[in-house]
């Protein structure tokens, strides 16, 4: 199989990628591994398969993204922010528009979608705290809406299915906040619609926050503690600009950097006490809510 040129591989990878929509570094590895595996043929001896790695990956997408531009279709990469593997995700070129969860989804359910991130950029997203994501609870209410006017049931299915189509990711804390493939492919969008507000001072409100380091968007991560200060890090970029630079401090104030200052579900879960009860009575009173809407 030549991998210079788009063919059958790279086609193969193409529909990989379509059923997923994202895929981190180890699954492209082993679905690329397959891809050549099977084309060396049922005479191949073990240990004929070729190297694959991260740069293999690359030069195998670039090609693919050669092949599929006019269908308005591209590859991206980025890393999650979490772990800092790389991710790579098919994304629609034509616009950054919230539209483009629309495929599979009604108006109600675009609205619900649209409810969520107000609330992950807006109303979780303080000086005080940078959640960045909703709770279970939280999440659940938004079904209740004027502009949505979903089931608890049918809300439950509708989160299940932002999770399950790469849209959103849900912790073991039960919150919610956008997955990597969401990133890339509304990253335009979400500048433009919560970047651009002033506040009282006239000062522009930046809601979309980037890492110092790698310069991509911020959901996750840790901040300066110095809460005037607009340095973020995700925590594996901080590890390595903290280590490899040797400084201890913040390289925008120069404000000790701590380290447990967070961005993300950190910000809303850290010093909290018993969850679990508090969480069960969230539950009964959202249940008498939806009670009284029927």
């Amino acid at each position: 199989m030549d991998d210079r040129e788009y063919g059958i591989g790279h086609r193969a990878f193409l529909q990989a990628m379509m059923a997923r929509r994202a895929v981190p570094l180890p699954e492209a590895v082993a679905v690329l591994k397959a891809i050549q595996t099977q084309a060396l043929g049922a005479d191949h001896r073990p240990g004929d398969e070729p190297y694959v790695g991260e740069g293999t990956v690359d030069d195998f997408i670039a090609i693919i993204n050669d092949g599929i531009s006019d269908l308005e279709l591209e590859i991206r990469k980025t890393v999650h922010q979490k772990d800092g593997v790389p991710v790579w995700a098919l994304v629609n070129t034509t616009s950054d528009e919230i539209a483009k969860v629309a495929t599979n989804h009604n108006a109600s359910e675009i609205a619900f979608f649209r409810l969520l991130l107000n609330d992950i950029f807006i109303h979780k997203n303080t000086p005080q705290a940078e959640v960045m994501a909703v709770s279970s609870i939280d999440a659940l209410r938004h079904g209740r809406h004027e502009d949505v006017k979903l089931t608890q049931q049918m809300t439950e299915r509708v989160l299940e299915k932002f999770v399950e189509e790469g849209w959103l990711e849900c912790s073991d804390e039960a919150y919610y906040a956008l997955s990597p493939r969401t990133l890339l492919e509304l990253q335009t969008y979400l500048q433009e619609e919560y970047n651009g507000d002033e506040d009282e001072d006239g000062n522009a409100i930046v809601r979309i926050k980037s890492c110092r380091a790698c310069k991509d968007i911020i959901t996750d991560g840790q901040r300066c503690s110095n809460m005037r200060c607009e340095c973020r890090f995700h925590d594996f970029c901080a590890t390595r600009f903290f280590t490899g630079s040797r400084q201890t401090k913040c390289p925008i104030c120069k404000t000790e950097w701590t380290g447990d200052a967070y961005v993300g579900e950190r910000a809303a879960v850290r010093g909290r006490g018993d969850r679990g009860r508090r969480r069960s009575r969230q539950h009964r009173e959202l249940e008498e809510e939806y009670e009284e809407d029927e």
